[in-house]
């Protein structure tokens, strides 16, 4: 694509049309992975896009961790709206030696003090396909570079001091003093939502039960976990280290995402974060490195794994990861996902979000750039997705932090988030495909992962009181498990009752 005469990239500005005087048609704050994919889908329908990043790549951030719902969306995202060469599996194929590989969801049961029990590990296999562990300054750099050779324009280390949304377009004041004009504005920052912040639309109380804390940070030298036991696992399905690796115990959890798990590998950096129940750890301060070690140091085997392991960048922390919002839409504006709100990485269902968000607005946008109709109401719809995604999120680690509590009782809990990934993925993943294959993704555009769960919302909230009643003592742990189990059980007897196909879509 030929550069503008007026753009960024340009060596010279057209004499008579100065680049910071150009009406944008879409205005994108944020420069990571979801910024750059929906920057780059507009700019390839035609879309005047500006995206305003206040930093530059590479750059540090979570959210490492693929799921198969995940790789479909994103993929079928990629090639409706004709930018394969963004998909998962190109960036796969050119970022071989940076990515990691994620053929299973693993958890292992820990108590302190004591070694980890195989009959209370966990592996959730996807043997159709492969994930891939997101070395994110990488990856959102090859998306920023991939959305600017589709025709987005960047403006790196650009601070926004303003926006100002009018019913006839919307001005975005720079601290630098220039203005610009646009007719719509995407939030895709994050927590530090600059809409959310301008139109006062962050909860002060989280709307969410999941109440946990957290600090990450990127090692090298920490050991595959296979390799701490003389014999290995038995009964795995797979290698550990050859997925996303949880490590529970009744306090909380540690993930493990390493980038250095496959022979293409020459990126030796392992993701390490631990997450703490608020519920259980009554903190006055974010954790730090401390109560990492402190917790390593607790669990044998955990020690055993992080033994030479070596802190290659700052800790990061938070007193509370949890955050939301009145409302994701406004005049002329909206926040993505992530800048809406966000739970927990339990599961690693924030990018499915995101993703999900943008397949509901990119349509709707499209539309209104098309018709010039800007109205607030063709745009519920997307604000009603992402409000019942978070809803649900926010139900599914609420309960697995409370199952913690006890090996048994999170054995049948997870059930429930092995239900939730079936019904909610399987669907997804056929629709995805139907269109690649007949250019169809009427399906795709319809799907979303909290639609197939809803039928059993009520069974896990009923879940959900009986482990807090064991949690405060007035229901024997006993009971709490058996019940729990017959819930799960019977939510996946109506599950294939249902006639939905429990078969691995390829």
């Amino acid at each position: 694509m030929a550069v503008r005469p007026d753009s960024t990239y340009a060596f010279t500005a057209a004499p008579d049309k100065p680049q910071h005087s150009r009406h944008r048609d879409v205005v994108v704050l944020g420069g990571g992975i979801a910024a750059s994919f929906l920057a780059a889908l507009l700019a390839q329908q035609g879309v005047d896009v500006l995206v305003i990043d206040h930093g530059t790549h590479p750059k540090f951030a979570v959210g490492e961790s693929m799921v198969p719902y995940l790789t479909a969306c994103w993929n079928g995202l990629a090639h409706r709206y004709g930018i394969p060469d963004l998909s998962p599996a190109r960036l796969f194929d050119d970022l071989a030696a940076r990515v990691g590989v994620k053929e299973n969801f693993g958890f292992v049961y820990h108590r302190r003090g004591k070694p980890s029990i195989p009959a209370e590990m966990r592996q959730h296999t996807n043997p159709a396909r492969r994930e891939m562990h997101l070395f994110r300054q990488d990856v959102d750099a090859y998306l920023a570079y991939g959305a600017i050779r589709h025709g987005a324009e960047f403006r790196f280390n650009t601070n926004v001091s303003s926006v100002d949304p009018r019913p006839d377009g919307v001005s975005i004041t720079l601290d630098r003093g220039e203005t610009l004009h646009c007719q719509y504005v995407v939030d895709g920052t994050g927590f530090r939502s600059l809409l959310a912040d301008r139109f006062g639309l962050r909860d002060a109380v989280p709307r969410l039960e999941t109440q946990s804390a957290t600090c990450f940070t990127h090692m090298i030298d920490v050991e595959p976990f296979d390799a701490i036991h003389p014999d290995g696992w038995h009964g795995m399905a797979g290698r550990f280290a050859h997925g996303t690796l949880h490590h529970l115990f009744r306090e909380g959890w540690l993930w493990v995402i390493p980038f250095n798990n496959t022979e293409a590998s020459r990126n030796p950096v392992v993701s390490v974060g631990l997450q703490l129940n608020l519920r259980r750890q009554k903190l006055t301060a974010a954790p730090g490195p401390a109560d990492v070690v402190d917790l390593v140091n607790a669990l044998p085997d955990v020690a055993k794994q992080f033994a030479h392991a070596k802190v290659i960048r700052p800790w990061v922390s938070a007193r509370r990861l949890q955050y939301s919002s009145s409302s994701s839409v406004g005049c002329r504006y909206c926040l993505l996902p992530h800048a809406y709100g966000f739970v927990d990485p339990l599961y690693s269902r924030g990018l499915c979000c995101t993703f999900d968000g943008i397949k509901a607005l990119a349509p709707v946008l499209l539309a209104a750039l098309r018709t010039g109709d800007f109205s607030e109401e063709p745009f519920q719809s997307f604000d009603a997705l992402n409000a019942k995604l978070l809803s649900h999120h926010d139900l599914l680690v609420h309960g697995s932090y409370l199952s913690f509590q006890d090996a048994a009782l999170w054995t049948h809990w997870y059930q429930f988030w092995n239900l939730s990934t079936v019904a909610g993925e399987r669907p997804l993943v056929r629709a995805a495909t139907t269109g690649l294959r007949t250019g169809d993704f009427s399906d795709f555009e319809r799907c979303d992962h909290k639609g197939a769960m809803a039928a059993y919302d009520e069974h896990m909230r009923s879940a959900c009181q009986v482990m807090e009643a064991a949690e405060a003592g007035t229901l024997p742990m006993t009971v709490a498990v058996e019940t729990v189990a017959a819930l799960s059980q019977d939510s996946w007897s109506r599950f294939r009752e249902s006639g939905v196909s429990l078969e691995t879509p390829a």
